[in-house]
């Protein structure tokens, strides 16, 4: 059954729904989900419907389908299984954490007193992943908002083809924002990035960049050792 949880606080999530997190993550090879706050938007306004609407079925995709392990950060107890109700109630891989404060560091919000591993430990949300087994991170949700970020657009960068580059403007505050940013930070996981159409209410943008001149020359160069090959053959 998925892990939807009726809790209000860490300190009443029991000590197996790590152990059952970290079997997923094992299975998954390291890989993980991460969807921040994803219905909290419908709490505010001044945002385009059409645009939401699209975001959700993105959301909701990831959640029916996906078959990664999916780590929900609740912005209110029990607000996904409502969302959902029956339509993803026997999946396994879908874990809710509550991050109830909407203060957007959330990262420091969640912590004291859980159970991992054979002892009560006192715990991020980085600590929570690392132990269990995490490596690689994808994620989504809201808000999402625009602040250059030099640590996050090297990591982005490492990632992208090299005639593109992310946004200078990377998407580093907000609830989810500063989730993304911080666990880049921490330098703790492989790779951290965004699932573009998951991400509300902005986008990551990738954009093109100037060729260089040694670029170019190489282009050339390859060209012409093919042309060569071409009349050999």
């Amino acid at each position: 059954m998925a892990e939807f949880t009726k809790y209000s606080s860490m300190e009443e999530i029991p000590k197996d729904f790590f152990s059952r997190l970290k079997r997923m993550v094992s299975s998954s090879a390291g890989r993980a989900i991460i969807i921040v706050h994803p219905f909290y938007a419908e709490r505010t306004t001044g945002y385009s419907q059409a645009q939401y609407d699209a975001y959700l079925k993105t959301i909701f995709g990831i959640l029916t389908r996906s078959t990664l392990p999916i780590i929900v950060l609740e912005s209110s107890p029990g607000v996904v299984k409502a969302k959902l109700g029956e339509t993803v109630a026997s999946r396994k891989n879908i874990f809710c954490l509550p991050a109830h404060d909407d203060n957007p560091n959330i990262i420091e919000k969640i912590r004291k007193n859980l159970f991992l591993e054979q002892q009560r430990d006192s715990a991020t949300l980085k600590q929570i992943l690392i132990r269990s087994g995490v490596r690689t991170i994808q994620m989504g949700g809201s808000f999402f908002g625009e602040n250059h970020s030099v640590e996050v657009f090297a990591h982005e960068s490492k990632f992208l083809p090299p005639r593109l580059s992310p946004s200078y403007d990377t998407l580093t505050t907000g609830c989810a924002g500063s989730c993304y940013a911080d666990l880049i930070k921490s330098g703790l996981f492989e790779k951290v990035s965004l699932l573009p159409n998951a991400c509300f209410d902005k986008k990551p943008i990738k954009q093109k960049r100037a060729v260089t001149k040694r670029e170019t020359q190489n282009w050339i160069n390859r060209a012409k050792k093919r042309m060569v090959l071409k009349r050999r053959c």
